[in-house]
């Protein structure tokens, strides 16, 4: 045997080792996402509430404003707009996909009248209440940002919301 061929047989050797180290590491990887992805018999997650307690004090106020509407809890704005046109899409999808409002009050027939915020500790951007407040007017929706611990008047967010003669309309009901 010339050294040519040793080192032809060692060279061989040396590359299907490789392909073989490959093959069984990609292998391994591929048992490793499978095992992420496998649903667990016990789940590590617990329940929480929906509304921190300022929330829980708006949402109250909204139920006791709204009682002929429905209160939607932290809605993706994605849920009830959409794009002029379809091509677009995805697109807006993936800008808007985690912007969402804290309430959203729609009428029984499922169309959104009006949106509410309620700030965190930390409050909201300024980017964050101008996109919101800037789509969801062109979509003739209001919007209101409030102070759990200063919040106006139900007969105002109804008549911001429904508009002035709805509301004089329902008090005039009441009275007959």
């Amino acid at each position: 045997m010339d050294s040519y061929t040793g080192f032809l047989t060692v060279a061989t050797a040396m590359l299907a080792s490789c392909v073989l180290g490959a093959a069984a590491y990609a292998r391994w990887q591929q048992r490793i996402a499978l095992a992420k992805r496998r649903i667990p018999r016990k789940w590590p997650m617990t329940v929480r509430t929906m509304v921190n307690s300022k929330e829980r004090l708006a949402w109250r106020w909204l139920a006791r404003a709204f009682l002929d509407h429905h209160v939607m809890i932290k809605t993706p704005i994605t849920r009830f707009t959409m794009p002029q046109l379809k091509d677009d899409g995805q697109h807006w999808f993936q800008i808007l996909s985690d912007v969402y409002c804290t309430f959203t009050v729609c009428s029984t027939d499922g169309s959104v009248i009006g949106c509410i915020d309620v700030p965190g500790p930390t409050g909201f951007s300024l980017s964050s209440q101008t996109l919101k407040h800037t789509l969801l007017s062109q979509c003739n929706i209001h919007y209101w940002v409030v102070d759990p611990d200063n919040l106006p008047s139900t007969t105002l967010i109804r008549a911001t919301f429904l508009g002035e003669h709805a509301v004089l309309k329902e008090e005039l009901d009441k009275v007959r």
